[in-house]
């Protein structure tokens, strides 16, 4: 491999940045030169904070493209949430001006701000050593994570591993981008200094005051995160840039793999993820299950909170990283239908406006835990035909309401994940006898309870930026305490964004271990873990049972098939399938299908239930990856724009 060319840019001023973070409270206020930044303790503890403030928006729409810019989601112009994800998947990206959610700047800048902090600690005086190495360890670990989260959108990047002296000549100043292997060798090998050094807390004791620093199991974590990236198709041998060429005659993609090399990567990614689970683990970080006296229901709701706690639940036992600088609080508020809170009339309020795409709603399984339109008792070819939910169903659906089988007889997940026409939904500020009386109630007469999505139902309502186009909402996204009957800002509990979970290592290890051809139980053992959690029996249990396809889990091909969908139902919503469609090289598939609803506009369930396309986007091989703003390769011309930008 290559020496890696070490570069940055040029020194710049550093800005403060506003966050709500609880140790991001303070930053540098009026610093006159770096110099001062370094004289004391407390000065330099601002500038540690200044470093982790440019952590990405994780979880705002108008900043964080995984949130609403997929297949998850049928935006529509006149769904106010912000206009960014609408133009993106409309086709209207671009390199010139400012590209959408583009990063390639702040990215640098926050490489370069790590680089000070490195360059000047040592002369901080009056410090523990202790202290002084997990600070390094600390910004080392966001000078990789910065430099991993450019990779991801850009491909290979300009190496920044010090800051180019003030005064270099220009030519020193015009940066090449790196090979994308050694761009991944670069942030691995960082990480891995980072542990070695054994300078991070294994875990956060003060909670009050830490909750979101890095300690030792992140670090672990996203070691693994990186190596399943480098293994996967996008950056693993991918000829689609095959001759595409800088202006040194570089093919900085590396494209050219054998299969031997390919599959290496793979088992290194395994070995990685099984380092970080077994370290986790040891740590006591489990799945996350709620106590069963956590709330008063019947056991099916219960299991529909549970595995919604998973997710939005702060700080729960399966949580490894975070972005404390979150609330996820507006998306709770996109997340509720409009009519379950007198506050929905406030158009700012709890109002619906997050459509999740029917495509989704089909994906989850059926009660017997394989795909609906391959189980031996599911009709596929019925399931938008409208039927009266029977009283003898569980608490999940209302009794006597007209609803489609597609609604009936599905896992636990998809009630847990989704909110649609006919489901009940809990309340947690309402008594048992409140909660009992909606059994008896009809077409969603209880507000607060049913969503009733019709057009004579409560739940919706024709004003432009209210309205919700395919009858769903992702319902995973509201923590089951926020109270819907005040307004959002005071009644939404708030929760960090989780950017890595323990269920998320255990599906990247059966991935990596089934790409590494690895035997069916050693790659099917943490499916099932995570399977087993949701009310599911094991893959081969429910695939020889009840499956169309009953050997489907005899062949690589066909568990890599299971193991992604079962990655896209686990982790919906969670900015997950953004990068996974991507780094598998499906984006073009499956982001060119038609983003589908219902017929909002009708009351009659037969007609209601009709399938309507909100629109088709396009998507080509160009947008795999990000554009870098034309102004920035008019800058340096030593920078070559990537493919079809």
């Amino acid at each position: 491999m290559r020496k890696t060319t070490k570069s940055n840019l040029i020194l710049f001023a550093i800005m403060p940045f506003i966050v709500s973070c609880s140790f991001l409270d303070i930053v540098p206020d009026s610093i006159a030169t770096i110099e001062d930044a370094f004289t004391t303790r407390n000065q330099a503890e601002k500038y540690l904070f200044t470093c982790y403030s440019f952590m990405p928006n994780h979880g705002s729409v108008g900043a964080d493209p995984s949130i609403l810019c997929t297949d998850e989601y049928a935006l529509n112009r006149d769904t106010d949430l912000s206009a960014a994800p609408w133009k993106f998947v409309h086709g209207e990206q671009s390199a010139s001006g400012t590209p959408m959610y583009a990063c390639w700047g702040s990215m640098w800048q926050a490489v370069s701000t790590c680089n000070i902090f490195l360059e000047n600690i040592h002369i901080v005086p009056g410090m523990a050593e202790e202290e002084r190495n997990r600070w390094i360890a600390e910004v080392k670990f966001l000078k990789a994570y910065y430099h991993f989260y450019a990779i991801r959108m850009y491909g290979p990047v300009p190496i920044k591993d010090y800051n180019i002296p003030v005064g270099s000549s220009p030519e020193e100043v015009k940066v090449y981008r790196d090979y994308l292997d050694d761009c991944f060798s670069y942030v691995i090998n960082l990480l891995d200094e980072i542990i070695k050094s054994n300078a991070l807390p294994n875990e956060i004791l003060d909670t009050q005051r830490e909750m979101g620093r890095i300690t030792q199991e992140i670090a672990y974590a996203l070691k693994a995160y990186v190596y399943v990236y480098w293994a996967s198709p996008l950056y693993n041998g991918n000829t689609d840039y095959v001759e595409y060429r800088d202006n040194l005659n570089r093919e900085i993609f590396n494209p050219v793999k054998t299969e031997e090399e390919k599959v290496l990567r793979w088992k290194e990614a395994a070995k990685a993820c099984k380092e970080a689970i077994d370290f986790s683990e040891g740590l006591g970080r489990k799945l996350y299950r709620m106590d069963r006296t956590a709330i008063s229901s019947d056991d099916e709701t219960f299991a529909e909170v549970s595995l919604r706690s998973a997710f939005n639940e702060p700080w729960n036992s399966e949580i490894i990283w975070a972005n404390s600088n979150t609330a996820m609080k507006n998306l709770q508020g996109y997340s509720v239908p409009r009519g379950l809170s007198e506050y929905s009339v406030n158009a700012v309020q709890w109002r619906g406006i997050q459509e999740v795409n029917l495509k989704m709603a089909e994906l989850f399984y059926s009660e017997n835990g394989v795909p609906i339109e391959e189980d031996l008792s599911w009709d596929y070819s019925r399931k938008n035909e409208v039927v009266r939910i029977p009283s003898s169903y569980d608490n999940r659906l209302i009794s006597g309401y007209e609803t489609i089988r597609l609604h009936l007889n599905r896992e636990n997940r998809f009630y847990a994940s989704l909110g649609f026409d006919g489901a009940r939904w809990y309340a947690y500020n309402k008594t048992e006898e409140e909660r009992s009386n909606v059994k008896k109630l009809e077409n969603g007469k209880n507000k607060h309870y049913v969503v009733c999505w019709r057009y004579d139902g409560h739940c919706f309502t024709p004003t432009i930026g209210s309205m919700n186009h395919t009858g769903y909402v992702p319902k995973k996204l509201v923590n089951y305490k926020s109270n819907l009957e005040s307004t959002i800002s005071s009644g939404a509990v708030a929760y960090p964004f989780p950017l890595i979970r323990l269920t998320d290592l255990y599906l990247l290890y059966a991935e990596a271990l089934n790409e590494a051809g690895e035997d069916l139980e050693t790659v099917m053992e943490y499916v099932d873990l995570v399977r087993e959690r949701a009310g599911l029996g094991g893959v081969v249990e429910c695939w020889s049972n009840f499956s169309t396809n009953p050997q489907k889990y005899m062949t690589q091909s066909g568990r890599r098939e299971i193991i992604q969908r079962e990655r896209t139902i686990e982790l919906m919503f969670e900015g997950k399938r953004f990068w996974d469609l991507r780094r598998w090289k499906k984006l073009v598939v499956e982001m060119n299908k038609p983003m589908r609803g219902w017929s909002i506009m009708e009351s009659d369930p037969n007609l209601y239930y009709k399938e309507t396309a909100i629109y088709k986007p396009t998507f080509g091989v160009k947008d795999y990856f990000f554009p870098i703003a034309k102004s920035e390769i008019l800058d340096n011309r030593n920078l070559i724009q990537n493919y079809g930008w």
